[in-house]
C-alpha cells in the first residue's frame, strides 16, 4: 500500500496526518471528510445540493462534461484519472498519494504544496462546471472556417440549438464577394456571424411567476439563443460576480459560441423566415452599384428582409426577403 510521506514520517491514510497538514482542509460540519469534498453544498440555479449525485439529470450532465474536458489534458488528467470516483467526489487520500509519492524524502514543502494543489483543483474543477452550467457551449461546424458561407450553414447551425428553433434575424461581417466569409483572417475587427433565434421550452420554469406577474395566459414560455460564429481556437476570458461569490474563468470556442437568454413568457422577437437569398447573388447586384468587388459587407436579416452595406465605400442597399433589390 502507498504511504504518504510527511515531515519524515510515513502515515497510512489521510486521516492519520497530523492537523498541521488537514489544516487545508476545514470540516465545518464535522462530518470527519474535507469540506470541498463531503461537506461542501453545490448551488444550482438557486438550490443546494450535497453531491454530484444529488444534482438534477442535466446538472449533473454538465458536471460530467466538466470532468471530461478536464481529464483531457496532460497533468490535471492523471490527477483526476486516480483521485476523482466515478460519482465526481474527490478522495483526498487518493489525491495526496498522487501527488507527494515522487516527492524527495517526504519533504514537508512537497505535502504543503500539494495539499493546497488539491484545493486548488477542486476549485478548478467547480470553476469549468460553473462555466457549463452558465451557458458556455461551444460546437464545431462541418464546413471550412476559410470560406464560411452564413446561408449554406444556417440549418446546421439551428438544427444544433434545436430542429424546432425560429429565426429573429443575422449579421454577418465581413462577407467577400462569393458569399464566403474568411474566419481566420488576420485582420481586426474579424469576420463573424450573429444569429438569433428562439424556441418554446418544453415545460414552465420552475421558478415561473403567475399570470400577470410575468407569464403568459396560454402557458408558453419561450428561449432566446444567441449564436456566434467566429475564429475556431480563439479564447474568452469570462469574469461574473453573484451572491457574493465571484467566478472567473476561460475557455476556447470550437466555432460556434452559444449563449441562452433567461425564459420569458412572450415570444422574443419578430420570426423570420429561413433564410433563401445567396449572399453572392446579392453581392453580384452590389457590384452592379458599384461595390468594389475586392471589398467585405456587412450583410443583415430579420422579417423585413436583406440589408447590404459596405461602410467605407458608402454603398447601403436592401434586399427583399425574396432577394428583389427594394432600396
Amino acid at each position: 500500500m502507498k504511504k504518504i510521506s510527511f515531515n519524515g514520517k510515513e502515515y497510512n491514510s489521510f486521516d492519520d496526518l497530523p492537523e498541521e497538514a488537514k489544516k487545508y482542509f476545514p470540516d465545518q460540519n464535522k462530518n470527519g471528510m474535507p469540506d470541498m469534498n463531503g461537506g461542501a453544498t453545490i448551488n444550482y440555479q438557486g438550490k443546494n445540493y450535497g453531491s454530484r449525485n444529488e444534482l438534477p439529470p442535466e446538472a449533473r450532465a454538465k458536471m460530467d462534461e466538466a470532468m471530461r474536458r478536464l481529464k483531457g489534458t496532460p497533468f490535471i488528467g492523471k490527477i483526476l484519472g486516480t483521485a476523482v470516483d466515478s460519482s465526481g467526489q474527490i478522495n483526498p487520500e487518493q489525491m495526496v498519494q498522487m501527488m507527494t509519492q515522487k516527492a524527495a524524502g517526504g519533504a514537508k514543502m512537497a505535502i504543503v504544496v500539494s495539499l493546497v494543489f488539491m484545493a486548488g483543483i477542486g476549485a478548478f474543477i467547480w470553476g469549468v462546471f460553473q462555466m457549463i452550467s452558465a451557458g458556455e457551449e461551444t460546437f464545431e461546424l462541418s464546413t471550412d472556417p476559410q470560406n464560411f458561407d452564413p446561408i449554406a450553414s444556417y440549418e446546421e447551425v439551428k438544427n444544433t440549438i434545436d430542429p424546432e428553433a425560429q429565426l429573429i434575424s443575422f449579421r454577418a461581417s465581413y462577407v467577400r464577394s462569393d458569399g464566403t466569409m474568411d474566419l481566420n483572417a488576420t485582420y481586426t475587427p474579424k469576420p463573424s456571424t450573429n444569429y438569433k433565434f428562439f424556441r418554446e421550452l418544453p415545460e414552465a420554469p420552475e421558478d415561473a411567476p403567475p399570470v400577470g406577474a410575468g407569464s403568459s395566459p396560454d402557458g408558453k414560455w419561450y428561449e432566446r439563443v444567441t449564436a456566434e460564429v467566429y475564429t475556431p481556437g480563439q479564447w474568452r476570458h469570462v469574469t461574473s460576480v453573484g451572491g457574493g461569490v465571484s467566478t472567473e474563468y476561460s475557455y476556447q470556442n470550437k466555432g460556434v459560441d452559444l449563449e441562452r437568454d433567461d425564459a420569458v413568457g412572450s415570444i422574443p422577437g419578430e420570426p423570420a423566415s429561413a433564410p433563401e437569398c445567396s449572399l453572392k447573388d446579392l453581392w453580384s447586384t452590389a457590384i452592379g452599384k458599384g461595390a468594389p468587388e475586392n471589398a467585405v459587407a456587412v450583410i443583415t436579416y430579420d422579417a423585413d428582409g436583406y440589408v447590404f452595406s459596405i461602410y467605407d465605400a458608402q454603398i447601403n442597399l436592401e434586399f427583399s426577403t425574396d432577394c428583389k433589390l427594394v432600396a
